[in-house]
């Protein structure tokens, strides 16, 4: 995630008149949606424009690609995207929520 904010500091004006400087503020965001195997060592991650069910399902795509021969259990916190009813999880990959406000037992934190 990105967050840039435009701050003219320096401005030219008349002595005497303070001068007027808006400011620009623009806020860019980037997500990584990623899916580690400790025990084979690989991992697959995409980076994507938004965080939503659309972005989740094409990410689940992916990683169902990428693991075709294993099946997945993939840990994911309670964001509505994870738990859509319009998310579509492949038949080797099945999702389980992690408790609510328990961010330390989310295991990618600790790789």
């Amino acid at each position: 995630m990105r967050d840039r904010i435009n701050n003219a500091r320096r401005a030219w004006s008349p002595p005497g008149v303070r001068p007027k400087a808006p400011r620009q503020i623009v806020r860019e965001f980037l997500y990584v949606f990623a899916a580690i195997c400790p025990a084979l060592g690989k991992m697959t991650a995409l980076i994507l424009p938004y965080a939503n069910t659309e972005t989740m399902n094409i990410f689940l795509r992916q990683v169902s690609i990428d693991f075709q021969v294993y099946f997945m259990i993939i840990v994911v916190d309670q964001a509505a995207w994870h738990l859509s009813k319009k998310l579509v999880v492949p038949e080797n990959i099945r999702l389980i929520p992690q408790p609510a406000h328990s961010p330390e037992l989310n295991p990618t934190e600790h790789l």
